[in-house]
């Protein structure tokens, strides 16, 4: 005859059999955030857990009781939850699906340079990990990130998947190429001025091309042409074609040289037989000063 305390033993010690051998058959889950290029197969089989001998079902809640199919398509930002086929583990482990696609950036880009060669991919903007660049949308050799960008050309660039290693799908850019030369024209510019004279102003001042001029060389805004030009002052062109202007300027020097005031018309009247020697300055009006012809 087994007594009350034994029973009580034998009772407790399958209880804690059981409950040890049914938590044994749950699944485990080693990574809890699980991430993905949008390539990829992107299944709920896809997810990665460990069948310990009681099945594996996902769920989409930590208390729901209907499993989600293994085929449905995974979805980014997502939580899914891990349970054996009966779905009476009582605790899930969860795990977050992120979805890697292609890098971010404009798919329109500009790139502006001063002679033809200049420009390189090195010079388009993408953000994103470990971009790659190509001539196709799919397959081909990636290029090397000082190849030489064709105006009016697209190019498309991927990124790594830091987690995972795969590569993702490719974003297409459009880009053109704007060659914009430094301007060119005399290093010194010189203005005539007398006490007639409007002073030159910065529209006075010539170099070739479309121009900006600056105060300096590292000035952020262009001078307003009608700004008074300084004598012994320099300025600085650069070239404009928009959206488009050139990284280095041109000096120009300006030179003012200051002419002897001339006078006003005069009248000289004589007689045709008058043999009296006359100096014309005399005859002048105004103010003239001496030096001129």
């Amino acid at each position: 005859m087994i007594s009350p305390k034994l029973k009580v033993f034998v009772i407790f010690t399958f209880f804690l059999l059981a409950t040890t051998n049914s938590f044994s058959q749950c699944p485990t889950v080693l990574n809890s955030s699980q991430s993905f290029c949008d390539l990829d197969s992107l299944l709920l089989s896809d997810l990665e857990a460990t069948d310990n001998g009681g099945g594996l079902a996902w769920f989409d809640t930590p208390t729901s009781t209907t499993p989600l199919d293994l085929s449905e398509s995974l979805i980014n930002g997502e939580n899914y939850y891990a349970d054996n086929s009966a779905g009476d583990c009582g605790s899930r482990q969860e795990v977050t699906v992120s979805i890697l696609g292609p890098p971010m950036g404009l798919s329109f880009q500009g790139v502006c340079v001063e002679q033809s060669g200049d420009a390189t991919l090195a010079d388009l903007s993408l953000i994103g990990n470990n971009i790659q660049w190509y001539l196709s949308s799919t397959g081909g050799t990636p290029l090397n990130i000082n190849t030489v960008l064709t105006d009016e050309t697209t190019y498309y660039a991927d990124q790594e998947n830091p987690s995972t290693n795969c590569r993702t799908s490719r974003r297409a850019v459009f880009v053109i190429v704007g060659v914009i030369p430094v301007p060119v024209g005399d290093s010194i510019q010189s203005f005539c001025i007398d006490s007639n004279s409007n002073l030159p102003t910065v529209s006075d001042l010539t170099a070739s091309g479309t121009n900006n001029w600056y105060p300096s060389q590292s000035s952020a805004s262009p001078l307003d042409p009608n700004t008074i030009l300084i004598d012994g002052n320099s300025y600085f062109a650069t070239t404009v074609d928009s959206p488009c202007e050139s990284s280095s300027r041109l000096e120009v020097t300006v030179e003012f040289i200051f002419q002897d005031m001339a006078g006003e018309d005069g009248i000289l009247d004589f007689c045709e037989n008058d043999t009296t020697t006359y100096n014309l300055f005399d005859y002048l009006n105004g103010t003239p000063q001496p030096g001129g012809t």
